[in-house]
């Protein structure tokens, strides 16, 4: 991210950087690591975390409360919060949604939620 912030003009403005936890061959989640992270990032960039197994939830609960975005979905995670097996990802949906509510943030909403990631119509799939 340092090589990133010294590229001035290389690269679409804002960035955004998603942050990964719980991988084989990362690092681990903790509150310290990501808070590292957004130190290294542009100011103006977005940001979001995903991550496997219970990394997931933990990572979200910083992004609600920190003012990032959460990615859920079985393609990342098959399990939801309690350990059990997801029976779709409209439980992560749900448990990401609440967990936001209670951050006292609002959910994005389609156009909403390209513009905050820079997303043009056409890079939508219905």
């Amino acid at each position: 991210m340092l090589f990133l912030n010294r590229q001035e003009g290389a690269f679409t403005q804002p960035l955004h950087f998603q942050f990964v936890w719980g991988v084989l061959g990362g690092i681990p989640f903790t509150p310290r690591n990501l808070a590292l992270l957004l130190d290294l990032k542009p100011p103006n960039a977005t940001w979001s975390v995903c991550g496997v197994s219970k990394q997931q939830f933990q990572g979200g609960l910083c992004a609600a409360a920190w003012g990032g975005h959460i990615r859920v979905g079985l393609e990342d995670n098959t399990r939801v919060v309690s350990g059990e097996l997801a029976k779709g990802s409209y439980e992560q949906v749900a448990w990401a949604k609440k967990v936001t509510e209670v951050a006292g943030r609002e959910i994005a909403q389609g156009e909403e939620a390209r513009k905050i990631f820079h997303l043009k119509q056409e890079h939508v799939i219905l």
